[in-house]
């Protein structure tokens, strides 16, 4: 999968500087590798096997612009400019989902 354009940044118009924009506006490019087979041991019977994410890569499926109260940092400053008008700019950033994993033992509910 390529790069594509955050939700929300579909113009391409956010430009991290630093200041205002935290993040790059785009979610990166991403491969994995999947396998899967059947088997048909009677016509109403069929054995599967589906692996996901075989190389257990790390990767975003998505990405959409959102305000942060943390700077670069990642400290908390959740009026990080002046009032501009009696409203507060706001600092925004780039929020990823992540794909889905092989296996991740530290996550496993037990």
């Amino acid at each position: 999968m390529s790069s594509s354009f955050a939700r929300g940044n579909e113009n391409n118009r956010d430009v991290a500087d630093g200041v205002n924009y935290l993040g790059s506006g785009t979610s990166p490019g991403y491969g994995v590798v999947n396998l899967g087979a059947h088997y048909q041991i009677h016509p109403r019977i069929q054995l599967f096997v589906q692996i996901d994410n075989l190389l257990n890569r790390h990767y975003y499926t998505a990405g959409q612009l959102g305000t942060t109260p943390f700077n670069n940092a990642g400290v908390f400053t959740p009026r990080p400019f002046p009032a501009a008008g009696g409203d507060f700019p706001l600092r925004t950033t780039t929020f990823y989902a992540p794909g889905a994993p092989f296996w991740d033992l530290g996550r496993v509910a037990v």
